[in-house]
């Protein structure tokens, strides 16, 4: 068997005893979110320090193709002095992000730049927005941030995560359905009249309050102020809607009674 280099055993030590070292990058990583997994964070690589307030806002309610905006804030423990921050986010897979300010887009997640200095007891800021996907359904935005020391190295660094649940309903219809609108009530008289006839304007035939329409002697319209009679006979009627046949009948009588009567004087 070949002996085995003394350097070259050295690096497969080093790299044992350091797999956090190995795995921090002050540029940003993809796969920290805690999407892949509860144990998939920034924490990783690094440990010691204490973990920020982590807090994602944004709509919780999206339509198909909607773009909207979201923020992740991270706040260190009150009382740190020279601290950074660094951040990712994650989204379903499908999902379209875009990174905003000192962000940047790394294996469709969205990364940052380089950590980003926090004044004491203040908090930094990031917003980026997310494209909704064509069809309803459930999606999810995973977020970690990390509070670092800014020292060169993952000592002394925590990392905090959260994440967002986010419903994407349909979109509502442009116009609604008002229905069709039921015609216009008629009125009482309307409604009364036969066909083609309105009571209103429509002449009434009727003897002496009205028999129905059945008489033929007298006629007159609804909105006439006089009543007609014959000159020769001395009789008048008024011309009315109907108050029973009864009135008729005895009009009717009465005429012919009047007849009788000129026949025998001739």
């Amino acid at each position: 068997m070949r002996p085995i280099h003394p350097a070259l055993a050295f690096a497969v030590v080093l790299g044992l005893l350091t797999p956090r070292a190995a795995l921090a990058v002050s540029t940003g990583r993809s796969g920290a979110t805690g999407k892949q997994g509860a144990d998939q964070i920034c924490n990783m690589c690094h440990s010691g320090g204490v973990a920020p307030t982590v807090v994602l806002t944004g709509p919780n309610t999206l339509t198909p193709g909607q773009v909207a905006q979201y923020k992740l804030t991270i706040t260190p423990p009150a009382g740190e002095m020279n601290r950074a921050t660094g951040m990712g986010v994650a989204a379903t897979d499908g999902i379209t992000l875009t990174p905003g300010p000192n962000q940047k887009l790394l294996n469709g997640e969205i990364v940052h730049n380089a950590p980003l200095d926090v004044p004491a007891n203040a908090s930094n800021e990031y917003t980026f927005t997310l494209t909704a996907p064509a069809a309803p359904g459930a999606i999810t935005l995973w977020a970690a941030g990390n509070n670092v020391n800014k020292n060169g190295n993952n000592q002394g660094d925590l990392a905090a995560t959260t994440s967002l649940p986010i419903t994407v309903i349909p979109a509502s219809s442009s116009t609604s359905d008002a229905g069709v609108a039921p015609p216009a009530a008629a009125s009482a008289d309307a409604a009364a009249a036969p066909p083609g006839q309105n009571l209103a304007t429509s002449p009434t035939v009727a003897a002496s309050g009205g028999d129905g329409g059945t008489s033929p002697f007298y006629l007159r319209n609804a909105d006439e102020e006089t009543e007609p009679h014959f000159a020769d006979t001395g009789l008048s009627c008024s011309v009315s809607r109907g108050s029973g046949g009864a009135s008729g009948f005895g009009f009717g009588m009465a005429l012919v009674g009047l007849l009788l009567r000129r026949g025998r004087r001739r």
